[in-house]
C-alpha cells in the first residue's frame, strides 16, 4: 500500500511549484498502531518521509487535567 498509493501521492504533492513555497512535504498521520508498526516506520525511514505527529499525544494528557462539563 505504501509504495503503490503513498509514494506516487508524495511524489506528486512535492513536485508542485511553491508547495508551501518550499518544494517540501512533511506527512502527517493519525498516530493509530498500524500506522507506528516498525514496517511503516522502517520504510518512511528508508524513503526519506519526514513525519509530523499528530497532537494528539500532547494534547489527550492536558485535557484529563482538566474537567469539562455541560
Amino acid at each position: 500500500m505504501l509504495e503503490k498509493r503513498l509514494l506516487p501521492h508524495l511524489n506528486e504533492w512535492a513536485s508542485r511549484i511553491d508547495f508551501f513555497g518550499t518544494g517540501e512535504l512533511i506527512f502527517m498521520h493519525d498516530g493509530a498502531a498500524c500506522h507506528k508498526g516498525r514496517s511503516v516506520t522502517q520504510f518512511l525511514a528508508e524513503h526519506e518521509i519526514e513525519t509530523l505527529q499528530w497532537p494528539w499525544g500532547i494534547l489527550k494528557p492536558e485535557m484529563k487535567k482538566k474537567t469539562t462539563t455541560n
